[in-house]
């Protein structure tokens, strides 16, 4: 074999090779703003990027980056607490300036955390917070508020057009108990304020479309009466009017905390089954971490939280929020 054979050869072993530890498991590539940016580099770590609502957050940490010149390195963790956990081990490793993450498990996460703190890299939250370490400050949403704010529509629904009584079903997702836990007690809250109002079915959507249809259809089949489901995300419910959709059935109405193209749509449309969304802006979330992140690397104090509040959006007013705009970004 001639030499200039045997470079190509070397070189073609190295790249497969590199492909292959980016590649591994089938997993996406990260997202980063490029190896030419030579700011602070941010680990961030997302809860999932299947959901709508990832893919415009991670937009906004893009923009965020762009806007002050830090090296975003995007990781996804898809819901599971051990790959989360060693992609900041990995950002430790890699020493990162910052590290932001949705939490997966706000427990499990706790030593990755402490980890961070150890080698002096100041970490932040989004949407989902952690529950022990040192934390900078929590960038998100008020999710009780959230659901306090689908209940109150569902309120106003039950006592405009069945006089105050109602058969309600949740469907909720336990792994996320801080978010999805918060938006569920926000909404329950509400409810128990109405003594003709019950609670006929809490199930586990998973925060899956094919499971939240699952678990519809079975609800559906003990219970022949319900007039109003919550739904801790649009998935959730878009499940749920599948299994209703299959069963024929057009008795009840759906709200959620959501974020989709799909539920704008529906909501323009006005959908049968969708009436209304707790709405949270995920890339308004992103823009709002970077400029945490940026405010403390100037040395400016920050506080523990920094939330924004979730708008009610209905047929009435979903032309009026900007989502067209949010989602053209997509990559």
């Amino acid at each position: 074999m001639g030499l200039n054979r045997k470079i190509v050869m070397v070189l073609l072993f190295v790249l497969v090779v590199s492909t292959g530890l980016v590649f591994a498991q089938g997993q996406k590539a990260p997202a980063t703003t490029g190896a030419e940016v030579s700011g602070p580099t941010v680990g961030i770590s997302l809860f999932y990027r299947r959901d709508e609502f990832y893919k415009d957050l991670e937009s906004g940490f893009l923009s965020g980056a762009e806007k002050y010149g830090f090296k975003a390195n995007i990781q996804d963790a898809d819901a599971d607490p051990s790959r989360q956990t060693q992609q900041l081990e990995d950002f430790v490793a890699m020493g990162v300036d910052v590290i932001a993450f949705a939490a997966s498990d706000p427990d499990g996460l706790i030593p990755a955390v402490e980890d961070a703190n150890k080698a002096k890299i100041p970490v932040f939250t989004f949407d989902g917070g952690v529950n022990g370490g040192e934390v900078v400050s929590f960038v998100g949403m008020d999710n009780y508020m959230a659901g306090k704010l689908a209940g109150e529509w569902a309120k106003e629904y039950i006592t405009k057009n069945l006089g105050g009584n109602g058969n309600v079903v949740i469907l909720d997702f336990p792994q996320s108990a801080v978010v999805c836990g918060d938006r569920v007690r926000g909404f329950k809250d509400v409810m128990a304020t109405m003594p003709g109002v019950k609670i006929v079915a809490q199930q586990d959507g998973k925060a899956s479309r094919t499971e939240s249809m699952n678990v519809m259809e079975n609800i559906l089949t003990a219970n022949p009466k319900i007039d109003v489901v919550f739904g801790i995300n649009d998935d959730t419910i878009f499940g749920g009017i599948a299994a209703c959709e299959a069963a024929g059935r057009t008795d009840m109405v759906f709200v959620d905390v959501g974020w989709s193209q799909e539920l704008f749509l529906k909501l323009k449309n006005n959908d049968p089954y969708v009436k209304a969304s707790a709405v949270q802006n995920p890339y308004q979330m992103a823009i709002n971490t970077m400029d945490a992140i940026n405010d403390y690397l100037s040395g400016k104090p920050l506080p523990d939280q920094i939330l924004q509040d979730a708008v009610l959006v209905t047929s009435e007013n979903v032309d009026n929020i900007g989502w067209e705009e949010i989602v053209a970004m997509r990559k």
